[in-house]
């Protein structure tokens, strides 16, 4: 039988994924998208409500994606919500928000 209704992300995700949360204005999605787009291959990015952003990358490419989320939060005053969903879906207690990293 086919399950009804929206799939969970953790219902996606496996061992090799990571997910960041990124929250940013409305009219900077599109940068933010533009800027996924011309690092090819580095992550897949969702926006669920607004500037309300849910990223997956590889594992291998978790380095790469959190130092660029990190200046783009810099950059637009976002907020980065670092949180690594595993396959049971828990989320590590690891997080930075941009206005706390300037100070």
């Amino acid at each position: 039988m086919i399950p009804s209704g929206p799939l969970q992300l953790t219902e996606l995700l496996d061992d090799g994924l990571i997910v960041r949360r990124f929250f940013v204005k409305n009219e900077d999605v599109v940068y933010v998208k533009g800027i996924f787009e011309a690092s090819e291959g580095l992550c897949a990015m969702y926006a669920e409500s607004g500037g309300q952003l849910t990223i997956v990358a590889p594992v291998s490419r978790a380095l790469e994606l959190d130092v660029l989320l990190r200046d783009l939060a810099l950059e637009l005053g976002g907020v980065l919500d670092m949180c690594s969903i595993g396959s049971l879906g828990s989320p590590s207690p690891n997080k930075a928000n941009a206005a706390n990293a300037s100070e």
